[in-house]
């Protein structure tokens, strides 16, 4: 089956002649203009790339490593003490227009080890010029910024309580917006702090009972059991604290099988 073309042969052979004298969206340009057939960016670079046609860089650009004669000298010896953009603005001046970017003469100098020793960092000590100074407020800006002190008409005061999305409640303990689990609230007015790695829990597995009876103080690796036994949700708080013996029995005898096997 003969190959199919997407352009008429005398589009090919034009673009195929002048290609590499232009850049893909000049030659883009140039078709649409001279045929009368829109072409894109994109379907001119598909073009290059299918018909291996090499386009002549951007506008402005030099070809990728092809600088000018004398570059390399001229850039040793006005890089020191000058930022990248002044070297950049130099080696324009010189050779003109488009001949290197910032970014070109950063790696430039890389791969040519060229140090121009300039230290754009602030000199340790330096002091800011606008250092303890406000900005100054205007016009409807200053009706409406917040006040020091201002509490917007929507903020919870404290000791309001919230039910989470996943059912727990939270207590507001302090502005502007510190809040803490209510029943570990209720746990530590009744018994104190919570130790380290200790968990506070539901008997009946309802988050919103926080009423201290239906509250259980139990370490991790008792909750850890719990899960990988599937118990704690027993359907009733003395099923939980059966649930709970049982759990404590399966980690202890963990942690002795774990020390017996470690000091073998």
């Amino acid at each position: 089956m003969a190959k199919y073309n997407a352009y008429p042969q005398e589009i090919i052979d034009y673009v195929r002649e002048h290609g590499s004298a232009y850049s893909i969206q000049d030659m883009a340009d140039l078709v649409s203009e001279k045929f009368g057939r829109p072409v894109t960016y994109g379907q001119m670079q598909s073009f290059y790339k299918n018909h291996k046609v090499h386009a002549l860089p951007m506008k402005g650009r030099t070809r990728r490593g092809k600088f000018p004669e004398g570059t390399e000298a001229f850039m040793r010896e006005i890089a020191p003490g000058r930022s990248l953009k002044e070297i950049t603005r130099l080696v324009n001046a010189r050779f003109g227009e488009g001949t290197m970017s910032v970014s070109q003469v950063r790696a430039y100098k890389k791969n040519h080890k060229i140090v121009s020793g300039y230290d754009s960092r602030f000199p340790k000590g330096h002091v800011p010029a606008n250092k303890g100074k406000h900005m100054e407020t205007r016009g409807r800006m200053r009706d409406t910024q917040f006040r020091k002190g201002h509490m917007p008409h929507n903020a919870h005061p404290i000791g309001a309580e919230i039910v989470r999305s996943d059912g727990y409640i939270q207590v507001k303990v302090a502005d502007p917006d510190v809040w803490k689990l209510k029943h570990r609230l209720v746990w530590e007015q009744h018994n104190g702090p919570i130790p380290e790695g200790g968990l506070v829990v539901f008997r009946d597995g309802n988050p919103q009972n926080t009423d201290i009876s239906n509250l259980a103080l139990i370490d991790r690796s008792v909750n850890v059991k719990l899960n990988q036994m599937c118990i704690r949700h027993a359907g009733s708080p003395e099923m939980f604290d059966t649930a709970v013996l049982v759990a404590r029995v399966a980690a202890e005898a963990g942690r002795k099988v774990h020390d017996k096997s470690k000091n073998r």
